[in-house]
Parts: structure tokens; sequence; C-alpha cells
């Protein structure tokens, strides 16, 4: 009679943190709502702009078709194993850095260079994995230099 019920205890004792782990599974949609959230607050200046998400999901220049913007794109993998909200808040932050280190523009600039847009999304990858990109955009293309250059 004891054997069924230690056999029991065993089996949930065993597999009871996987199912655990299950039910704390990331959740991309709030992550992705979580990193424009985030954006919004870090570049309050800029709107969120959703046909680029072309350029945020492309993972080369030549997949994305050469768009102006992909010289700002910043992506990766995300470390599920934080809280949704706390990743967002990272990236976003890493990502300010990113433009103001590397790129040197600060918020100034990017007002001055007619930075007005940027998109944000987070796609899941084949096993669990999820994939960021963030952009900016200044809608700045050939032909609009020309036509300014012309005035």
């Amino acid at each position: 009679m004891k054997k069924p019920f230690l056999s029991i205890a065993l089996f949930i004792g065993a597999f009871a943190p996987i199912f655990a782990q299950k039910t704390n599974q990331f959740n991309v949609e709030k992550f992705e709502k979580a990193l424009i959230k985030q954006m919004e607050i870090t570049f309050p200046y800029l709107t969120l702009d959703t046909t680029l998400n072309f350029v945020t999901r492309a993972t080369s220049q030549e997949e994305a078709g050469y768009p102006n913007c992909y010289g700002t794109k910043r992506g990766g993998m995300v470390n599920t194993s934080n809280d949704e909200t706390a990743e967002a808040v990272k990236l976003a932050a890493d990502f300010k850095e990113y433009i103001e280190e590397d790129l040197h523009f600060d918020n100034q600039s990017l007002k001055r260079c007619r930075f007005t847009e940027f998109c944000a999304t987070a796609t899941e990858q084949c096993g669990g994995l999820v994939r960021y990109g963030i952009v900016i955009d200044n809608n700045i293309t050939r032909e609009s230099l020309i036509n300014s250059s012309d005035e």
C-alpha cells in the first residue's frame, strides 16, 4: 500500500518543476508591448511606425532591402530568463546608449536630423528563443534630399 503513494510522491516531486516552469514561460506579446512602451518613454519625441516592421525583423541589410534606416537598427536575442518588462527596460536603455555612444546622436541631434519615428518588434524563433529588433528613422531619402536642395 505504501509503494503506490511513494511512487506518486516521487513522480510529483520529479515532474513538478517541469510543469511549474511551463507556467512561467516568457510572453513574447507582453515583451513587445513593454519594449514599445519603453521606447516611447526613452524617446518621447519619436512616434511608432509599424511600416518599419520589415526592417526590425530582418537579420541582414540585404534581407531588409537596403533601407536607409538600417544603420540605426539594433537587434538580437532576448534573455528570456528575465521578466518581460525588465528586459524591455534594459534593451531600450542599451539602444539609447548605442545611439549616443556608437552613432554619436544625442536628443538634440536626433531632432535636428529629423528622426521622428521608431519601430520595435519581437518574434519567437524555433526552440522558444525570442529575437528583438529596434530601429529609428528620419524618412530622409535620396529623393527628399534632391527636392530640398532644389528649393
